[in-house]
């Protein structure tokens, strides 16, 4: 548990003692992070005929770039998501077309549409697939559909084998939890099934040809460590590709097993983040948050930002930079703390 106090009835104004942290926000209904270009990048379009991309530098926030996307009847942006090189930028609509932009000019370079493999909810707009790029791989994304099969697209073009082809017993409608070079995890889609209640990951094999035939994890604690993506932080599991990292946390009881999952990891900087209380009303309802930070490694927790002051929104999807820069959505907009360290407790003095 985060060594952070909660104050009953406090108001963000009477916690005081340090300065408030010098935090930047950036309007954006979808974002991605270039760590190591230290980019932003973002979506905006709401009530226009375009979508706006664009590129700002991190921590300033100064436009590098923006171009222009004609929305042809899409209202939403569903996913956004770069390439582990930094090379591409890929979007995709509640229309299912995908677009692949060049980061250094913004501009299309290709364009496809999902297959329609099952009727939109309300008949129109389809918010069900998403698109993950694989790693090492510029030009190719992992695309799970509207019916929640997951297939493989070099540029726009789909490889031999998908999920369909080799259905999991446990998860027959499934969306992406985690990309590897040559594996993908998946789970039971949400609104099939409450995620929370399904003990399975599915961990299908990757290759040229597409996918093969899937491994069912049902008991995590028992068969996890056999793969070499599987560590072990603390008490939490984690899936670990190069840099990136997911953790798994899960709790059990008589009823049920419950599992979340935490994409605050940067093993790097051997740091792990998520969002604590900070204060509570006199109705005992959330009235501001901190971010709790721990040793990825052994999940001994080490501080939390800010030090006094609290968070008026929950904070998500926290990142670091390594020039001291992190950045996370607050369900409005993008948030850059500069200097996130100077405005952080540290516990027994660890920096």
């Amino acid at each position: 548990m985060q060594r952070v106090g909660v104050r009953i009835g406090a108001s963000l104004s009477s916690l005081g003692g340090d300065p408030a942290p010098a935090l930047r926000r950036f309007g954006a209904q979808k974002y991605q992070v270039d760590r190591a270009r230290k980019l932003l990048y973002t979506v905006l379009g709401v009530g226009q005929d375009n979508w706006t991309v664009s590129a700002l530098s991190l921590p300033d926030g100064r436009v590098v770039n923006s171009a222009a996307i004609p929305k042809e009847q899409a209202a939403n942006v569903v996913d956004l998501k770069l390439s582990t090189d930094g090379r591409f930028l890929y979007m995709t609509d509640d229309r299912r077309q995908v677009f692949r932009m060049r980061t250094e000019t913004l501009e299309p370079d290709l364009r496809f549409e999902i297959p329609r493999d099952a009727a939109p909810p309300n008949g129109r707009n389809e918010l069900r697939h998403s698109i993950t790029p694989v790693p090492g791989a510029t030009e190719s994304i992992v695309v799970a559909t509207p019916a929640g099969r997951l297939v493989v697209y070099d540029g726009d073009r789909k490889r031999a084998y998908g999920t369909a082809d080799f259905p999991s017993a446990a998860a027959p409608v499934v969306q992406t939890v985690f990309v590897g070079r040559d594996f993908v995890y998946a789970e039971t889609r949400s609104d099939v099934i409450n995620l929370k209640v399904s003990p399975c990951l599915v961990r299908y094999p990757l290759d040229a040809l597409g996918f093969a035939p899937p491994e069912e994890i049902c008991n995590l604690a028992a068969e996890w460590g056999k793969r070499a993506e599987m560590k072990i932080a603390g008490k939490t599991l984690l899936l670990v590709e190069g840099a990136d990292a997911i953790g798994i946390n899960v709790t059990r009881s008589q009823e049920r097993t419950l599992r979340s999952f935490a994409r605050t990891y940067d093993l790097a900087q051997n740091l792990a983040a998520s969002a604590t209380v900070a204060t509570l009303t006199l109705n005992n309802s959330v009235e501001s948050y901190r971010i709790g930070f721990s040793r990825a490694d052994r999940g001994e927790s080490i501080g939390h930002f800010p030090a006094q002051s609290g968070l008026s929104r929950q904070p998500t999807n926290i990142q670091f930079l390594d020039d001291g820069t992190m950045v996370y959505f607050d369900g409005e907009a993008v948030v850059v703390a500069p200097d996130w360290r100077s405005s952080t407790q540290f516990y027994d003095d660890v920096r």
